[in-house]
């Protein structure tokens, strides 16, 4: 396979050998195997393999890279490096022997600048070598003539680093500088002067011979450079040329400037804390020092005080040699101060400027340097002690005290560790220590403690725990039974090491049955003694005890022994108690009897003997030990016979028990039970105690309960017993909180008793609700709510008073909460994405019932409420950056998270529109993101939010900042001359748009237009952006060069040209038709008057213009404008800004209109309801027209089930009819009984809008279709009703929760008010109580679920009559001496067909056989009553009848003949008359009559009737004395009348009677009253009573109203003359003129909705109140009758409530209410065509006649 030439095996060795390497090429390689085999004749072998791979060194392809390039400053460098070799070579860049960084075949520099020029190296290397060649790139105008001699040879070290050149040089031209510029050091703002005869440069850069008067450079005449106040814009290398023009030589020297060394970088200050006592350490870094070596440096220090105020700076370390820079440690500080620092260096000529301060340092604290005093301890239980202390001296707390340590351990025990305490509670005073071991000696100490650590421990204290109880029992216990009433009792103690205290003896406690609090039998205490034993007597026989024993000292009781069972022996038993007979019948008996009191051991038998009384022939029975009773036969009727029981045990038979019984007779009826007495009253029991009648010879064997329940009044069977011989029974099966009234039959074996007298009604007590829960349905509403629907509790389910639902819900892994409702549903404030359980319980004010099964339900999600923790962002590069984050905590998720969104903001927010970058992170866990082609050198703010199928949730605030790293900087803006002279110019600029860093020079370099090599270059400040160029040619082009620099580097120059002429032009606007894109700069010459820069203001349509952000180079011809308003129509304009001012703005635009986008903000309102069983109904509003970006827009709709991993669906809603609408779309043919979320989007032909905020809905119920059939009604009682209906069809698409029941009186099913009730039921059948007797009721059905109620329907019932209620108004009328007049009106509640009236009445006499009671019935509501006695009370009972019964009476009394006389008057004297007051006799009568009588008068007579005869003497009227005088025949009930002092005579005593009078006549008179003076000088009546006064005021009224008609006439008639001939009248659009008063009503246009119907027969007005203010309508006095005050005012043809539509029609002079405001019937323009009342001028109604009527009203 090889050629034997080059390839040799060597089997001794075994090794293969190529000898002839160098002749191997690529194709040679491959693999190499030797395999070693161990059994020829097997499969063992051993295999190894080797790669052979062939490598060739590199070659460099010399033809491409020239030796010698020369280049001019300003031009460009191009260099391709080609290389050969295997492995393929890697290439790199040397200048002059310094790596650069560049590893590619093609180096390229632009705008070559001195320093690149120099020797050039490419370095091709790989693994068999290296290759290197050499460029040497020269500057063709500097360099002197060599003449190369060969031979020469290259010599590359070390890959390269170092190059050697050896060459013969010959030079052909002598030196032409005899002297010159030398390197030198002067200081600062020193002069200089450097010689040379010729031209000097500059950096490279040649200084004109007129100086330089920014670096401060002066020629003098003899050639020298004069420096005046050097600086360090001074420093640098100066060079002098010389030259003949044949040949040039150049001499330099450096400059430097000497100074004070500038302030140390970096001053930090640490803190050394692991030292005792602590110290500072100081570190910095060495500034500049200032070209002259830094002799020491001094630190100084300054601290802060009690009121936040920095002490002076003190000098704390005054000589730190250079040698030990740059560190130091400082000590003997204040603990718990606050420091800082600053480092001064100082060289030969002073100390430099300080450096900033350091960090802050607060320095430790100390630990307390004394122990706390007064500590004092004292046993406070058998487990703890309390330990108290005072705080140590405050001069020696170091610090702040945090806390302190109170260690102990057991005294005297010094191997044991201290167990410490930790009090973290400076103010703590005392701490208890516990579980301490009982009664022991403790030792304890207390130190405080600070920050720095803990201080010195308080000398111990001893103190003993209390005693204890024992903590184990005796031992080894031992019982052992003496006889049926002894045992004997014995013990060990226990260890005393288990008695923590003094052992006070020992325990024996005897238990009877198991070992309880309450079952404790005996105790004996025992002393202790070293075997204690006890023998213990006096038991029961056959008794069955627990015997224990226990330990106790002087706190109590140790733990008892383990209980030992003991039971005393057996013995003869006692006697059986209480032998009874039941069921004595004529031919059997059955004995019972009660086990004896004292078995005294296991019962074995019970023998009965029985006889006859006159017999002794004895019969003999054997029960069985369990038996307690035993029936006899074969007994003789009517016979007597004697019994005897004996009990027995395996002992013998104990004493007999004798009693004696007679058999029975024949059975018949029982008699019927008596006094029933409900007792014990509970909620579904109640004890009825009773008498039990006559048994009829026979066992009662039931007891039979019957019941009214409620209102009804029909008995029903609820319970029955057997219970023989029962004098009460408890009745069961009762309902909570009923009414009831109980009745009792006894039956027996020949039948039922006759019923009993019903019981009192009574209420059966309150109880906890039925704990029937049906359809109880929980379903997430949002994310942070649940709804939960159940069926209602009917009324008899409460069992008491309804309280309402207490929901009982919990999360998962939260503790339980209560909500109380009394709603069929709400909603909770719950969490997101979490799983509820719920039960519930319903409360009455009883208590609660049972709860229901949990259910469980899980909110839907929401947008996640937390923000991602640890957001970091590390800065990669000027442009780039990694934010990272930690995933978001799941109980902030709400939901699962799918992803992140991170937004970086610039911090100026005039930088947000163009840097502002957003990514989304779709990984959940993927936590990092990185941005690249980020503004350098920008403060920004990163945002880090969560997401999930809702939406974002909050981003982080305060924002993480951060700030990019510099980069070179953009060119400086606004380049423009201010001065342009015909040899000076002065340029200005501003700082770059985009710095990219912090500007530190500024370059300015120019030249003479196609002149590069005399180019003058100036370095400048940062701070300065100005530059006067002078000594230039006049009228010559220049081409100016301003550059940046920031740390990274100069970056992009922005070259401007100028003419040095004194033309000035100003610059012309640009052209208007093609602004939007481009624009067309001036036509005028523009070396004289060049374009600068160019402002833009844009403006929308119907918008103020708005500046451009920033001006525009003068150079461009067209921009971009961001930030617009798609489909929006805007306008430019613009002005042009040269070296000499601005031109005026061009002209306008066309308006342009920006191009289409996708809508930017998706549908709002969005709402989503199921609409049939597999169709959801969807309703949103168009987003704002400004949002939709297009002139049209469109929908999409995407939904998905919930939750699921399906693929969103999606469906296009187009609409035709554009607009902010509310639209409805249906999602149809869904899954049904699923959840669903729903988003949508505005669409247009540019895209679509962000998703909007999902929905969720469920679908699977639809309105029940199925009707109920088959309904059945009927009647049960008087009070309920029972209806029956077909079962619901099972239909899996039509499912029902159950059925709702409504029922309503028919006779108010038109009232207004909804006395509609309902009840609902899963079952198919319902009983309904509590209605209203004998009444039609409207039953209506319908099905339901969670969309709604299906069809309704409809049955009819009336219930059963029952007792009608008592009638009402029982009045007495023509009562008579021997005949009354009976009248009433029918009951309220006649429940029945009412048959007519039972009317008793009856006398009241003392005497039994006088009294007289008489029956009557009658069809009517009134009664006559006559052949009555005179002067007898009379008592009537009136009461309805139906088919039922008689109902309950209603009883009035009445006397017959003429009333009783009235009580004494009483006399109240007043200013002008006297009251008189008196108390009735009996009821019933009707009038009274006032007599008086003068006692003692004057002279003067007069008339003294009552009755306007006219008077003799007009001043006082004439009573004669002695006689009395009729007053007044009165009506008033009130029982009072006034006299007046005028009707009586003056100076005179009167005396007063009242009579009391009936249609008979008149009855006895009062007693008289007191006596009365009539005084004799009477006070005159007030004037404003007088007649004659009322006349004035009635005349005045009337003239003042003749005027103000008079002047509202007038004016009227004025206001409508001018009118009539006014151009400018009030009209309205419709023609129709400025009224107030005449304009009908536009009831259809208002928006505010009557409370009711307006009828004008309402008792209540429904119009809301009205303003009293305001308007020359006034204010609506709204009467309390409402319509009624204005039934005579409305009018057919008009809604006006005051004015008909004739000028003459009169309005009602009553109360100015009504129930329609004047406010809304004011109209202007009737749009509904009414007619207005002034349509003609001619007739137009006069204002102030209306206004008149208006004030006639009031």
């Amino acid at each position: 396979m090889y050629n034997n030439s080059i390839v040799s095996i060597i089997y001794a060795q075994r090794r293969l050998e190529i000898k002839s390497a160098h002749l191997l090429t690529n194709s040679d390689e491959a693999v190499i195997k030797c395999q070693i085999i161990f059994d020829p004749y097997g499969d063992k072998y051993s295999t190894t393999i080797a790669n052979l791979t062939i490598i060739k060194r590199p070659e460099i392809n010399r033809k491409l890279l020239p030796n010698k390039i020369s280049k001019e400053v300003g031009e460009s460098l191009s260099l391709n490096c080609q290389a050969s070799g295997v492995p393929k070579p890697f290439l790199q860049w040397y200048f002059n022997g310094d790596r650069l960084g560049i590893n590619g075949s093609h180096l390229h520099i632009e705008n070559l600048d001195s320093i690149n020029f120099g020797l050039y190296q490419c370095e091709a290397s790989n693994a068999a070598g290296v290759d290197l060649t050499i460029t040497w790139l020269r500057k063709g105008s500097v360099f002197m003539q060599i003449l190369f001699v060969f031979p020469f040879y290259f010599n590359v070290l070390s890959k390269g680093f170092i190059l050697f050149q050896l060459m013969n040089l010959h030079q052909i031209h002598r030196d032409l500088i005899e002297y010159g510029p030398s390197n030198q050091s002067i200081l600062i703002g020193s002069n200089i002067i450097m010689p040379c005869k010729l031209s000097d440069y500059f950096e490279n850069l040649i200084i004109p011979k007129i100086g330089d008067p920014v670096h401060r450079f002066v020629v003098t005449d003899d050639n020298n450079l004069s420096i005046r106040q050097v600086g360090p814009d001074n420093i640098g290398l100066y060079t002098c040329t010389a030259s003949n023009g044949i040949n040039e030589q150049s001499v330099s020297g450096w400059l430097n400037i000497i100074e004070k060394p500038s302030m140390p970088q970096m001053v930090v200050a640490e803190l050394m804390n692991e030292t005792v006592p602590p110290r500072i350490r100081v570190l910095w870094k060495i500034g500049f020092d200032g070209n002259s070596p830094i002799i020491k440096h001094y630190i100084e220090m300054r601290s802060l005080g009690p009121l936040d105020l920095w002490s002076d700076w003190e000098v704390v370390i005054d000589n730190i040699p250079s040698e030990l820079c740059c560190e130091a440690s400082i000590d003997n500080l204040k603990p718990s101060s606050i420091y800082e620092f600053r480092v001064v260096a100082v060289n030969r000529h002073g100390p430099g400027k300080p450096s900033l301060p350091s960090n802050n340092i607060t320095m430790p604290q100390q630990p307390p340097a004394a122990a706390p005093r007064n500590v004092a301890a004292s046993a406070r239980s058998w487990s703890s002690i309390m330990v108290q202390w005072q705080p140590p001296p405050s001069e020696q707390w170091n610090g702040d005290i945090l806390g302190y340590i109170v260690r102990y351990r057991l005294a005297n025990y010094a191997s044991l560790p201290w167990i410490e305490k930790n009090i973290s509670n400076d103010h703590a005073r005392n701490v208890p220590l516990e579980h301490l071991i009982t009664w022991r000696e403790y030792e304890i100490q207390v130190a405080a403690y600070n920050d720095r650590g803990m201080g010195v421990f308080s000398k111990p204290i001893y103190v003993t725990t209390l005693e204890g109880v024992p903590t184990q029992p005796p031992r080894d216990v031992k019982v052992r039974v003496i006889n049926s009433t002894a045992i004997s009792v014995s013990f060990s103690p226990p260890e005393q090491q288990v008695i923590p205290g003094v052992n006070q003896g020992y325990k024996i406690e005897i238990w009877k049955g198991a070992v309880s609090s309450t079952s404790l039998f005996r105790q004996i205490r025992v002393l202790p003694y070293e075997n204690p034993s006890e023998v213990i007597g006096d038991l029961e026989k056959f008794g069955h005890y627990n015997v224990t024993v226990l330990c106790f000292t002087s706190p109590g009781d140790g733990p008892r022994s383990k209980p030992v069972e003991v039971i005393t022996f057996e013995d003869v038993p006692g006697a059986v108690r209480n032998i009874r007979f039941d069921e004595i019948l004529f031919n059997m008996a059955t004995i019972i009897w009660d086990p004896p009191l004292e078995p005294n051991g296991v019962i074995t038998k019970y023998t009965i003997r029985y006889r006859e009384l006159s017999s002794d022939e004895k019969h003999l029975l054997i029960a069985k030990p369990s038996a307690r009773n035993i029936t006899i036969e074969g007994l003789n009727a009517s016979t007597t016979y004697i019994i005897n029981i004996q009990a027995s045990t395996k002992i013998g038979a104990g004493p007999s028990l004798k009693a004696k019984f007679q058999s029975g007779i024949p059975p018949i009826l029982p008699g019927r039970p008596s006094s029933l007495v409900v007792n014990g009253i509970k909620a579904r029991n109640v004890t009825l105690e009773f008498v039990p009648g006559f048994d009829g010879h026979a066992l009662i064997n039931k007891w039979i309960v019957e019941a009214k329940v409620g209102s009804s009044s029909i008995y029903i069977p609820i319970f029955n017993i057997s219970s023989p011989k029962s004098h009460s029974i408890i009745v069961q099966g009762l309902r909570p909180y009923t009414k009831y009234r109980l009745r009792l039959i006894a039956e027996n074996l020949r039948g039922q008793s006759l019923p009993s007298e019903p019981s009192q009604e009574f209420q059966t007590a309150e109880a906890e609700p039925e704990a029937i829960w049906d359809h109880i349905v929980v379903e997430p509403l949002s994310a942070t709510s649940i709804a939960i629907t159940w069926l209602p509790f009917t009324s008899v389910q409460w069992n008491g008073i309804p309280r309402g639902y207490i929901i009982i819900y919990q999360p998962i892994d939260v503790g339980i909460t209560e909500l109380s409702s009394k709603w069929v549903n709400f909603s909770l404030n719950l969490l997101p994405y979490k799983i509820y359980a719920f039960k519930m319980v319903a409360e009455n004010s009883f208590g609660r019932s049972v709860a229901s099964e949990i259910v469980n339900a899980t909110t839907y999600e929401a947008v996640p409420s937390g923000i991602p923790n640890n957001i970091e962002v590390a800065v990669n590069g000027a442009g780039s950056i990694t934010v990272s984050w930690q995933s978001l905590s799941p109980h902030q998720s709400n939901g699962v998270i799918w992803g992140y969104r991170v937004r970086v903001i610039p911090e100026n927010r005039f930088l947000h529109s163009e840097f502002t970058q957003e990514k989304v992170v779709e990984d959940p866990s993927s936590l990092h993101v990185s941005f690249s082609n980020l503004r350098p050198f920008t403060f920004y703010h990163a945002f880090v939010a969560a997401f999930n199928i809702i939406g974002y949730g909050p981003e982080n605030f305060p924002a993480c900042r951060f700030q990019t790293l510099e980069d070179v900087p953009g060119e400086p803006s606004n380049v423009s001359f201010s001065y342009i002279s015909e040899n000076e110019v002065r340029l200005k600029w501003d700082p770059p748009y985009e710095p990219n860093g912090a500007i530190i020079h500024y370059s300015v370099a120019y030249w003479k237009f196609s002149k590069r090599n005399d180019t003058t270059k100036i370095q400048l400040p940062h701070n300065i952006y100005g530059f006067s160029a002078t000594g230039l040619s006049t009228n010559t082009k220049y081409l100016f060069n301003i550059a940046a620099e920031t740390n990274v580097g100069w970056g992009p120059p922005n070259v401007v040209a100028v003419v040095t002429t004194y033309e000035r032009n100003k610059a012309q606007p640009p052209s208007s038709n093609k602004i939007a894109v481009k624009w067309i700069n001036p036509s005028l010459n523009s070396d004289i008057s060049p374009l600068r820069f160019i402002r833009f203001e844009y403006q929308e349509k119907n918008k103020n213009w708005i500046q451009f952000s920033r001006l525009i180079s003068g150079a461009a011809n067209r921009t971009i404008i961001k930030g617009l308003k798609p489909n929006t129509f805007y306008r430019i304009h613009m002005r042009f800004h040269s070296d000499f001012g601005e031109s005026d703005w061009s002209t306008e635009s066309k308006w342009i209109k920006t191009a289409e986008d996708s809508p930017s903000s998706p549908p709002v309102s969005l709402k989503a309801i199921p609409y049939e069983s597999s169709s959801i109904l969807l309703s949103w509003n168009s987003p704002p027209a400004s949002d939709w970006n297009a002139d049209s827009i469109s929908y999409r709709i995407i939904y998905r089930q919930y939750p699921s991993n399906d693929e969103f669906q999606q469906e296009e809603v187009v609409i035709s009819e554009q607009g902010n609408l509310e639209l409805q779309y249906i999602i149809k043919n869904l899954p049904s009984f699923r959840h669903y979320i729903i988003k949508m989007q505005s669409t247009n032909t540019k895209g679509s809008s962000p998703l909007s905020t999902p929905i969720f809905a469920y679908v699977g119920f639809s309105i029940p279709k199925q009707r109920i059939t088959n309904i059945v009604a009927k009647a049960i009682s008087s009070t309920s009703i029972s209806i029956h209906w077909d079962k619901w069809v099972n239909d899996p698409y039509d499912i029902i929760f159950g059925f709702k029941i409504r029922y309503i009186p028919l006779s108010i099913v038109s009232d207004e008010e909804n006395f509609e009730e309902m009840l609902a039921t899963v079952n198919n059948s319902i009983v309904i109580t509590d209605l209203r007797k004998y009444t039609e009721y409207q039953v209506s059905l319908s099905a339901f679920n969670r969309a709604g109620e299906g069809q309704l329907s409809s049955t009819r019932v009336q219930t059963f009559e029952d007792l009608p209620g008592p009638v009402s108004n029982l009045t007495f009328t023509d009562i008579l001496l021997d005949s009354i007049n009976v009248s009433w009106l029918p009951p309220k509640q006649p429940n029945g067909k009412l048959l007519g009236y039972i009317i008793n009445y009856r006398t009241y006499k003392q005497k039994e056989e006088l009294r007289k009671e008489v029956r009557e019935k009658t069809r009517y509501n009134s009664f006559l009553a006559t052949n009555l006695e005179e002067n007898v009370v009379y008592f009537f009972s009136v009461k309805a009848e139906t088919s039922v019964g008689s109902g309950e009476e209603v009883i009035a009394n009445v006397t017959t003949g003429s009333p009783d006389s009235p009580s004494k008057p009483n006399i109240i004297p007043r200013q002008i008359s006297v009251r008189l007051e008196w108390e009735s006799g009996q009821p019933g009568f009707v009038r009274f009559s006032l007599f008086t009588e003068d006692i003692d008068g004057s002279i003067s007579a007069g008339n003294v009737e009552h009755s306007g005869k006219e008077m003799v003497d007009n001043s006082h009227p004439y009573h004669v004395i002695g006689e009395w005088i009729t007053i007044t025949n009165s009506h008033n009930v009130d029982r009072l009348y006034e006299v007046k002092y005028r009707d009586l005579q003056p100076a005179s005593f009167y005396v007063f009677r009242v009579f009391a009078r009936n249609l008979i006549g008149v009855g006895y008179p009062s007693p008289e009253s007191d006596q009365l003076y009539v005084p004799a000088l009477l006070p005159e009546e007030p004037f404003f009573i007088k007649w004659w006064f009322i006349i004035i005021v009635t005349v005045i009224i009337l003239i003042v109203i003749a005027i103000v008609i008079v002047l509202l006439y007038v004016t009227g008639s004025r206001f409508k003359y001018e009118k009539r001939n006014s151009v400018d009248s009030s009209q309205f659009a419709d023609g129709g003129i400025v009224s107030y008063e005449l304009r009908p009503p536009k009831r259809k246009n208002r928006k505010d909705q009557p409370l009711r119907p307006n009828t004008n027969t309402s008792w209540v007005s429904d119009c809301r109140d009205l303003p009293v203010y305001g308007g020359i309508n006034g204010a609506d006095t709204i009467g309390m009758y409402g319509s009624l005050t204005t039934l005579g005012i409305s009018n057919n043809n008009s809604n006006w409530p005051y004015l008909s539509d004739s000028p003459r029609h009169k309005m009602s002079i009553g109360n100015f209410t009504n129930q329609n405001r004047l406010s809304d019937n004011f109209s202007v323009n009737d749009s509904n065509g009414d007619k207005s009342v002034n349509e003609n001028e001619e007739e137009e109604p006069d204002i102030g006649g209306y206004f008149f009527l208006i004030l006639v009203s009031f």
